[in-house]
């Protein structure tokens, strides 16, 4: 199955170029092309679109305010010569934000991604989408990539979650519960109210706590005893 695409943009020699790109992407299909979100309308509310290739600076109305007045959005991939917009359009939940000239090497990144997202989001309508090796979150408005081998522990902040990675830091808007149904049980275990663990990133247990890439948790009395018997399942045993 092909993504069908749209181009917004008003600069010729930036539409042909994304038209190329997208003519060498054996999962993308060119539905359509406009010079400004007025013109675009049309396309999107008489054809099945799922990928906005969208420019900022037009005329008639900007790419920003085109984005605010639509009540749904398919995936939409910012294409600018300006680096200033970045932030405001990942507040209104932009996939990816991609400066002209756009190389075909980021192109292919972008997209990439835009048809792994599209490819969960279409099973359900839960606000975290997972595959064997990775899922997708919404944080900040931003949707963000994240590897499970990169997943050190699951952090509970009432209705949000921080994840903790090798690299750096997420908040989603989810409960750890939320985190938790979708998450395989043999990997990940509660520790706490507050923790949800991967058990192959534990690096040692003691009586009250654990400790994960040299972070100290406690743990709770509640969830210690499963703890340990699955940490006991995984123990070399002599015959």
């Amino acid at each position: 199955m092909k993504l069908r695409a749209v181009i917004i943009d008003d600069e010729p020699l930036a539409q042909k170029g994304l038209e190329d790109h997208i003519n060498e992407t054996w999962f993308l299909e060119l539905a359509g092309k406009a010079e400004d979100p007025i013109e675009a309308l049309e396309i999107l509310t008489t054809q099945n679109i799922d990928i906005v290739f969208l420019d900022i600076e037009m005329p008639k109305m900007s790419g920003i305010t085109f984005l605010e007045t639509l009540k749904k959005a398919p995936i939409v991939i910012i294409c600018s010569a300006y680096a200033e917009y970045a932030l405001k359009s990942f507040e209104l939940e932009v996939l990816d934000y991609l400066l002209k000239p756009v190389t075909f090497e980021r192109f292919t990144k972008a997209v990439v991604k835009a048809r792994e997202f599209y490819e969960l989001k279409k099973n359900g309508k839960q606000e975290i989408y997972l595959k064997s090796e990775y899922f997708f979150v919404k944080c900040n408005q931003r949707i963000e990539k994240i590897n499970f081998a990169d997943v050190n522990y699951f952090e509970a902040m009432g209705n949000y979650v921080t994840i903790h990675t090798t690299a750096k830091k997420f908040i989603t808007y989810i409960t750890l519960k939320g985190i938790e149904e979708y998450l395989p049980k043999d990997f990940y275990i509660r520790i706490h109210k507050s923790y949800l663990v991967p058990i192959d990133k534990i690096n040692s247990i003691d009586e009250y706590d654990i400790k994960v890439a040299d972070v100290i948790l406690p743990v709770s009395r509640n969830y210690k005893d499963e703890l340990i018997t699955k940490i006991n399942k995984k123990l070399f045993k002599r015959n």
